[in-house]
């Protein structure tokens, strides 16, 4: 992905070394829960790295890293075309969607294309840059995204979000 352009590149140990300064600082404050939003996939493996450092270090901060939390089942329910990928997503239908729900001004539906690729099964057992398998950086029909879709999905998330970090405080506080 980061060949693609506009795409910037933050290596995992940078971002696992921010977060856990981050989660240091924020406990020495005296916050008791630390919760990690995480937008993109390709981030998950430096949050659960620096999640886990924290836990080590900072034992007494409880902390989360959210990646759209229990959005399975609404994202079947909404979704038109199958997933190019068990696990990759990327300005599809469903991305897409989100976009257009949180921040459809930055959103230019006219350039919307359809892009599914065959991901090899190679790029799940070894790093395979993007451009081996999409010219375009899509990953399904983004032309089916609808604001109403991310809607649905992004509330199922950010209320499983606030119930997972509600659940953590009060075990923080116990």
């Amino acid at each position: 992905m980061k060949n693609f352009p506009g795409s910037i590149n933050v290596s995992n140990e940078s971002l696992i070394g921010l977060l856990v300064d981050i989660g240091t600082s924020l406990h020495h404050q005296g916050f008791q829960v630390f919760a990690m939003i995480n937008g993109h996939l390709g981030n998950a493996v430096a949050l659960k790295e620096a999640a886990r450092k924290l836990a080590e270090t900072v034992p007494g901060l409880k902390v989360l890293y959210l990646f759209y939390p229990g959005v399975k089942e609404a994202t079947e329910r909404v979704r038109e075309t199958p997933s190019s990928h068990s696990s990759y997503f990327h300005a599809c239908e469903i991305e897409t969607s989100y976009m257009l729900y949180l921040a459809d001004e930055y959103v230019d539906m006219s350039k919307a294309i359809t892009d599914i690729p065959t991901i090899p099964m190679m790029a799940d057992v070894t790093p395979t840059p993007w451009e081996e398998f999409t010219k375009t950086a899509v990953l399904g029909d983004a032309k089916l995204a609808t604001k109403e879709k991310g809607q649905q999905i992004i509330e199922v998330a950010i209320s499983n979000m606030v119930r997972l970090i509600e659940e953590a405080q009060v075990n923080a506080n116990v």
